[in-house]
């Protein structure tokens, strides 16, 4: 086409000007296979798989963590390993479904380096802090990441139920992407990505689908392609993530206070008082305290002794979620 026809080329890359409005370059070579609503029903997996991963973070790490859907794309299997660095760790999985056949159901799961040391950190009780390493992988952190990849994959077979029933299976771990038996260059891969916050430390983790495999499960699993809304897939399961999820509040803190009176005095009268000064209260010493949870009232209690010290008996729950 020439530049009449309303495209500019000089941008460059990968992005044109058409009739003033940004234009994507469409590979004829590698046609897209997916639909919107083959698409629509994925996003269901990756938007359960972020929850449920975040939610696993945390369990682990003991840490504030966030993982964001960044979307799906089909790419070529050499332009996937490309942009990945040299070392790095890929776990390689495939994928099955009890009495089913599936071509090509070779899985590669994806995790950065600046991640990978991360939680190798964590898991051997550091601090939590930022590594930029850039050296091979030892035999004993190849061995920590292939089983934090097995924990993750698990977590996105719960995610993949609302297609089909199955597992993934552990093959082998590759740190360096170029060692990786390729198809031809061809080989269309469906890539799942998502941005992991881990504290304050941001990066990202990647799972690499065979886009055949993806059309042979579409094609099988019919469900995959309806426009349902995505639900728990049984009580097991969603016990399973209430269990992960309570695991990692139950070792957070929280601030708890008893507030037996409150009173307002003006800026004058705080600066006049000092040592020895009585502030009368409007409370009996019986009176009811009210037990703060995050700034919450939760409980009623009383005034009393335990032993030497001053405590306070909770004797009514007050917040509606109990």
């Amino acid at each position: 086409m020439s530049k009449s026809a309303g495209l500019d080329f000089s941008s460059g890359g990968d992005v044109f000007e058409y009739n003033g409005k940004k234009a994507a370059v469409y590979d004829f070579r590698l046609p897209k296979k997916f639909t919107k609503d083959n698409m629509k029903a994925l996003n269901r997996v990756t938007d359960a798989f972020s929850k449920l991963l975040a939610s696993a973070l945390c369990s682990m790490t003991r840490e504030p963590c966030a993982v964001v859907n960044t979307g799906i794309e089909e790419k070529s299997s050499s332009a996937y390993l490309e942009q990945m660095p040299m070392n790095t760790m890929i776990g390689m999985l495939s994928y099955a479904v009890a009495d089913s056949e599936l071509h090509d159901s070779r899985v590669m799961f994806h995790m950065p380096p600046e991640l990978g040391f991360v939680l190798i950190d964590i898991m051997l009780g550091g601090s939590c802090k930022r590594y930029d390493k850039d050296r091979p992988h030892t035999d004993i952190e190849v061995s920590i990441l292939r089983y934090i990849i097995i924990k993750f994959s698990d977590i996105l077979a719960d995610s993949m139920e609302s297609i089909v029933h199955g597992s993934f299976h552990y093959e082998k771990s590759e740190t360096n992407p170029w060692l990786i038996d390729l198809k031809p260059d061809g080989e269309v891969k469906l890539i799942m990505s998502f941005d992991v916050t881990v504290k304050d430390i941001q990066s990202s983790v990647s799972v690499a689908f065979s886009a055949q495999f993806i059309e042979d499960l579409m094609s099988s699993y019919g469900s995959i392609g309806k426009d349902d809304k995505y639900e728990p897939v049984s009580p097991e399961k969603d016990g399973r993530r209430r269990a992960v999820i309570l695991d990692a509040l139950s070792e957070s803190s929280i601030e708890m206070k008893a507030v037996f009176a409150e009173t307002t005095l003006d800026m004058q009268e705080v600066m006049s008082l000092k040592e020895g000064d009585i502030i009368p209260l409007d409370k009996k010493l019986t009176d009811d305290v009210t037990i703060m949870v995050d700034d919450t009232a939760w409980f009623k209690g009383k005034l009393g002794q335990l032993s030497i010290k001053k405590a306070v008996k909770i004797t009514d729950c007050i917040h509606d979620d109990l």
